[in-house]
């Protein structure tokens, strides 16, 4: 069906940079290109228009104030009385705003990353999150719970108690996991006083995607609590208020969704495509699709410059921007219900059963029996499986036609792989925790780590039931105790015990049993995805079982069309299909020429081949030569097809790399790829020569939590600077006497699960530098180490006789209300400080840090395969520029290059003879991406040539369902320019009066490798 034509249109002689209706649905604030805001009273069509600067702005929920965000700076207005009522500056550039239900508070969203929470009354801070890295979007439901989302995360806020602005959190945790509350402000805080005391807002939830790219574009709250938002995976997803996934709609046309809105009952969402701006209408109550409505081609409409804005407050019309006529119009709906149904749609539900348990104790083989494959011996794996399970006994009854199945996780057991796997524990239904009865000195050997860990990922509303498996019970049953079974499964709250066997297949059938029982089918989120999308996994599962490994998107779209000659897929539904099957495990995407790994585990074995082959370098270093590393210089499982084991080893290392396992370290010898876990070398004099003055006691994988913590470290720049790795330890200094370092412990007979991070100080360190790293170690263990394990322990060192005070001295003194220690040996006192206390607290410094930790690890890891992909022509952007400003733009070329982004512009990329107009429309077809670079001297001839060629790519690929990032960067000197229409309806990144690096270049950078958010 189509969408109606506007019952009213509202033209405008600016550009409209965006429209919001106000919550009552009875003014329409636009905000104009120039500094302009025109409020319409849709009553009476009055327009008054006001100097407020801003390109996008949020009207407080009694209707009454606007907020703009301009840049840094917010302008709220008073609309009943037509002033502006504040203006406040912020060192950080806003990317949304969100109103308290009350209107007291107003929070702010910045680019980089960060949340501030401000009394209105006051304009003081009252708490902050950094909970996300790149611009965070906000939502501040009628509940009094805020909802950002980031490319990474979405995180959930519930704030607690009005009049003290106190927020709680449940323990952030950067692999996707809660934990137990770990710090409440229990009294309202001094605004006026310390501002560094401000305290963090505390998150009821925390959801990360495990690639790293939450990838939502738009979001709403619905009627209690319950939130919705669309995705650039293709995908509308409910979430209830605490943060459980309820249900899943995939989109039937396979394109991505831009917007989302919802009727003011919160019984209907409206959400439209980003390619071709189709209009989806579900009802939320039975998450079924009603109806789509497409757009009738116009002249402006060609150019994909019309947004949808969302509904009118108590309509059903939709509101559109039209960017080409720079015009407002209004769709009514309500004429044309019941709306048109689409095409077959399925439901189906996913459970999914992990096998985790320390290495050999029969996991693998218990997967074999499972899965009803044939047993047979297997050495220890060093990767994970995923296996697709059909087994009817195991699914349960079905009722109205929806479909159930299973996924079966082996996670490899070797205590490397620990920290890796807290990305696979996500939205478990059953896990299967296996231990060896058989060994005599300690069977139950890893079970509290992996219990811990489930419950650690264990997601709100998706009961996690845990079962304890003794998978080798033919080799003479359980040695230990009836009463220490009993024991462990109480202390870990277990359900259940088996005794097994793959070998023979005894108990198998009761654990099947026992598995289907304990599945809460209707507790799991309900999935409507297109019919098609059955036929496509089951093709791409064929193709797992028979061992295809790497394969392009056109050889399975290909091999599919083959097998179902009858069934033609469209390129966007199988890409769909693709992305759902890598959220589960079952495929993953290998960005290294654009291939598609059929068989994850492969990527995991690489990893552990690579630190092997580290490890085993003769000179202790932990290191292997970069070069060595991407070539496969080392033993490993070689590929049949020469570009597929090249895809492997590049994966491989910017894998590492990407992860923090490893750091890029230039030497005389070449680039090295080190993995600090890996190094032999002793630190000398440790710990005799050094003063230790915090203990970190954790549980978790000790040595892959201190690598990351180092990396990480040398990667936030402010530590990075002179570092010395050693076995176990790292210094971070400029001299002898100004050096921070830490040191791993490991706690006997712990397996590499519980340990110690000591930290030391030289004696020219300062106590805020004291402070400041010790802030950033903490808050990188609280993130990576189990929930609610991190504990801290200040110890005090006698500067006269260097005697290290007893931890229970330093307490009893502590709690009787003494300040001072006094030496037992020498007798100098020596004054108590708030070094751990104040350790717990996050500052400003600490965030930047994060930020340019997260940067530069992300820079490294391009650079590792930055020339190889240059090679394959595999470029991040196409630079379109005027030649007259061929200067500052060839600067920020190589700006770009630094931080390894593969850039193609004219000058360096054309050959000699080369048709010139033909070798870029070739650039322009495959790019993803296009900076439109605007300098002192405008858009030049050519430059106005490829900038249209460029638009009609965009909205080409829009209509294909994919997409051409258009980004106009303002260089120096560009002055006040007047910018293409067309052009300025992007966002647009503002060099003019700075420099073309910092912070700046992060921004840009983030704009060309951030998957698009169609959303202004």
């Amino acid at each position: 069906m189509k969408i109606p034509a506007p019952r009213q249109r509202l033209a405008f002689t600016k550009r409209i940079s965006s429209c919001t209706w106000s919550p009552d649905g009875l003014n329409l604030a636009v905000s104009l290109a120039g500094g302009e805001l025109c409020i319409i009273d849709m009553e009476t069509q009055v327009r008054k228009n006001y100097p407020v600067k801003g390109w996008r702005g949020v009207w407080s929920p009694d209707s009454t104030l606007f907020a703009s965000m301009d840049k840094g700076k917010v302008h709220i207005w008073d609309a009943r009385h037509e002033v502006e009522k504040e203006s406040l500056s912020f060192p950080e550039d806003i990317s949304d705003l969100a109103w308290a239900p009350d209107a007291t508070m107003l929070a702010v969203g910045f680019a980089t990353g960060g949340v501030e929470v401000l009394d209105l009354d006051t304009m003081a801070q009252v708490s902050w999150c950094d909970a996300h890295s790149g611009s965070v979007y906000l939502e501040w439901g009628e509940d009094d719970q805020i909802v950002s989302l980031s490319k990474d995360a979405m995180a959930i806020w519930r704030r607690v108690d009005r009049d003290a602005g106190r927020f709680i959190e449940l323990q952030e945790d950067s692999l996707g996991s809660n934990g137990e509350v770990n710090h409440v402000v229990e009294e309202p805080f001094d605004v006026e006083g310390d501002q560094s005391m401000v305290p963090e807002a505390r998150i009821d939830q925390l959801i990360r995607s495990p690639h790293d790219d939450f990838t939502v574009s738009d979001l709403a709250h619905l009627r209690n609590g319950r939130i919705v938002t669309s995705g650039l995976d293709g995908t509308l997803k409910i979430w209830s208020s605490s943060g459980a996934l309820l249900n899943i709609y995939e989109n039937p046309t396979g394109d991505t969704f831009a917007t989302v809105s919802a009727t003011a009952a919160g019984e209907y969402v409206v959400a439209s495509n980003a390619g071709d701006g189709t209009i989806h209408i579900i009802d939320v109550r039975t998450f079924s699709m009603l109806g789509t409505y497409s757009h009738e081609q116009s002249a402006s409409d060609a150019w994909g410059r019309e947004e949808l804005v969302g509904l009118q407050p108590n309509t059903f019309d939709v509101t559109f921007i039209d960017h080409g006529d720079d015009e407002v119009r209004i769709c009514s709906l309500s004429d044309s219900l019941p709306f048109s149904r689409p095409g077959s749609i399925s439901h189906y539900r996913n459970a999914k059963i992990v096998l985790v348990g320390d290495s050999g104790v029969g996991k693998s083989g218990l997967s074999l029996a499972l899965s009803g494959k044939v047993f047979q011996p297997t050495e220890s794996t060093h990767a994970r499986n995923v296996w697709a399970l059909d087994a009817e006994d195991l699914v349960g009854k079905v009722e109205h036609g929806e479909k159930r199945e299973l996924l079966l996780w082996d996670l490899a057991g070797q205590p490397g792989y620990r920290l890796f796997h807290k990305l696979s524990l996500r939205d478990v239904s059953i896990g299967l925790i296996v231990f060896d009865a058989r060994s005599e000195s300690e069977p139950f050997r890893g079970v509290s780590y992996w219990s811990k860990a489930l419950d650690e990922a264990a997601m709100p509303g998706a009961p996690l039931v845990k079962i304890l498996i003794s998978a080798r019970s033919d080799r003479g049953g359980v040695s230990v105790s009836s009463n220490r079974v009993s024991e462990v499964l109480e202390g870990n709250k277990i359900a259940k015990f088996h005794e097994t066997s793959a070998k023979t297949g005894m108990g198998i059938a009761d654990l099947i049993e026992s598995i289907s029982q304990c599945i809460r089918w209707d507790s799991l989120p309900i999935v409507a995805a297109p019919q098609a999308f059955t036929e496509i996994r089951k093709y791409l599962i064929s193709e797992k079982r028979r061992g295809a490994m790497l394969v392009t998107q056109e050889e399975l779209e290909q091999g599919f069309t083959d097998s179902n000659p009858g069934s033609p897929v469209s390129r966007e539904i199988l890409e769909l299909c693709l992305g759902r099957l890598e959220a589960t495990g079952l495929v993953a995407r290998i960005s290294f020429g654009d291939r598609w790994l059929l068989q994850p585990e492969l990527l995991d074995s690489y990893v552990a081949w690579l630190a092997h082959a580290a490890r085993s370098e003769p000179d202790g270093l932990g290191a292997i030569d970069e070069g060595r590393a991407l070539r496969g210089e080392y033993e490993h499982e070689a590929l049949t097809r020469a570009s597929d084991e090249q895809a492997m080893l590049v994966t491989a290392v910017e894998e590492v790399v990407g992860r923090g396992l490893a750091l890029r370290v230039p030497t005389e010898q070449g680039q090295m790829i080190v993995f600090p876990s890996e190094l032999r070398t002793d630190l000398p004099d440790y710990p005799d020569g050094y003063t230790i003055e915090v203990i970190f006691k954790f549980e978790g994988h000790v040595s892959a939590i201190y690598s990351t913590v180092t990396v990480l470290l040398i990667n936030s720049l402010g530590f990075g600077s002179n570092y010395r790795l050693f076995k176990n330890a790292a210094i971070f200094g400029f001299d002898t006497e100004s050096f921070c370092g830490l040191a791993a412990h490991y706690e006997p007979n712990r397996d590499d699960v519980a340990g110690r991070i000591l930290v030391f100080f030289g004696p020219g360190v300062s106590a805020e530098q004291k402070l400041s790293f010790l802030r950033y170690v903490d808050f990188q263990l609280r993130k990576l180490a189990l929930a609610g394990t991190v504990l801290r322990e200040r110890i005090y060192t006698c500067y006269s006789c260097d005697y290290q005070l007893p931890p229970e001295v330093v307490e009893r003194r502590s709690n009787l209300g003494h300040e001072t220690l006094i030496c037992p040996v020498c007798g100098v006192t020596m004054n108590m400080d708030n070094l751990v206390r104040d350790s717990a607290v996050k500052d400003g410094k600490t965030s930047r840090l994060v930020r340019q930790a997260v940067h530069e690890q992300a820079r490294q890891q391009r650079l590792t395969s930055y020339s190889l992909r240059r090679e394959i022509e595999q470029y991040h952007v196409f630079i379109c520029y005027n030649s007259v400003d061929r200067g500052i733009v060839q600067a920020l070329n190589q700006n770009l290059r630094r931080q390894g982004v593969i850039t193609w512009i004219d000058d360096d990329e054309m050959v000699g003879g080369d048709r010139h107009t033909q070798e870029i429309e070739s650039i322009i077809d495959s790019v993803p991406c296009a900076i439109v670079a605007v300098g002192p001297n405008s858009l030049g001839p050519w430059q106005e040539q490829e900038y249209h060629a460029l638009l009609q790519q965009a909205v080409t690929r829009r209509k294909k369902g994919t997409f051409l990032r258009v980004i106009p960067v303002l260089l120096p000197g560009a002055g006040s320019i007047e910018i293409p229409p067309f052009l300025g309806v992007h966002s647009i990144i503002d060099m003019r009066g700075h420099d073309i690096g910092g912070e700046n270049l992060r921004n840009l950078v983030d704009a060309i490798l951030t998957p698009m958010r169609v959303q202004a």
